[in-house]
């Protein structure tokens, strides 16, 4: 998994993970880790390879990280409805607008931050 640090968008600071180089799964590569780190926010995509990001969500709340999730993609009607269930803040088809994943990515922090769930950094 390789992260391409200090890239910044609307603000934000973005931290991006990306299969290259390797066969490894990234969800699962994640999962590992075992930890967030400084990571507020989530936006995984459905269709990640192993791994969907809604089971990457799925097993994130098992163990009981609570970080803000926006799943992205071409859900079908099941799959919208399992990652809300699995406690997606939002879902997002492609293709979006910018400015739309923008707002939910500010209204993740905000509701993230204002549970007192998190501290900000």
């Amino acid at each position: 998994m390789t992260a391409q640090p200090g890239t910044r968008f609307g603000g934000f600071s973005i931290a991006s993970a990306s299969k290259r180089g390797s066969s490894r799964r990234l969800a699962e590569a994640f999962l590992e880790a075992r930890q967030l780190g400084d990571k507020d926010c989530l936006v995984l995509d459905v269709h990640m390879p192993g791994m969907s990001g809604i089971e990457l969500l799925e097993q994130l709340r098992q163990r009981g990280d609570e970080v803000p999730v926006i799943i992205t993609g071409q859900p079908s009607a099941t799959s919208d409805r399992r990652a809300r269930a699995a406690g997606a803040l939002a879902v997002s088809e492609k293709p979006f607008k910018p400015s739309e994943i923008l707002g939910l990515v500010r209204r993740a922090l905000d509701e993230y931050h204002g549970s007192g769930a998190r501290p900000p950094h």
